[in-house]
């Protein structure tokens, strides 16, 4: 129905107007609870729809790009756990901190493996892009 009859709407507009039903419903006395919560079940719903399409397309497009989606999910997910993440902003969302990484060797906050195998320990910054055992070893 919300596709049918909705035949502009976004992604963007549906989460717009999915919020403004939550704030109905959080300000709704006890007799418009339900027609608010089914306010918010359709439009939930009418998202699900439309995310589900995108996800097909994305498939489709990686299908015919010769990408795995799948093994592409779980290295995202794997370089996601590994990540250290901020606070939530003015909208909410959290952002992944971005990580120093050495411009010679290529270590990093999380994976100084490398600089242990060269040198015997951990490194540690001395500038904020330069790692000890990189001055240490002359590398410069």
């Amino acid at each position: 129905w919300g596709e049918m009859t909705f035949t502009e709407a976004t992604l963007e507009s549906i989460t717009v107007h999915l919020r403004r039903e939550q704030a109905e419903l959080a300000e709704a006395s006890s007799d418009d609870v339900a027609g608010e919560l089914a306010d918010c079940w359709i439009l939930l719903n009418h998202l699900r729809r439309k995310i589900d399409r995108l996800e097909a397309d994305l498939v489709s497009h990686s299908i015919e790009d010769g990408i795995d989606l799948a093994d592409a999910v779980r290295a995202k997910f794997a370089l996601n756990r590994g990540r250290t993440w901020g606070e939530p902003d003015e909208e909410g969302v959290v952002e992944h901190v971005e990580e120093r990484r050495c411009r010679v060797c290529g270590c990093t906050d999380m994976n100084c493996s490398q600089c242990v195998e060269r040198t015997g320990s951990p490194c540690y910054w001395v500038a904020e892009d330069l790692c000890s055992a990189c001055v240490q070893e002359g590398t410069l």
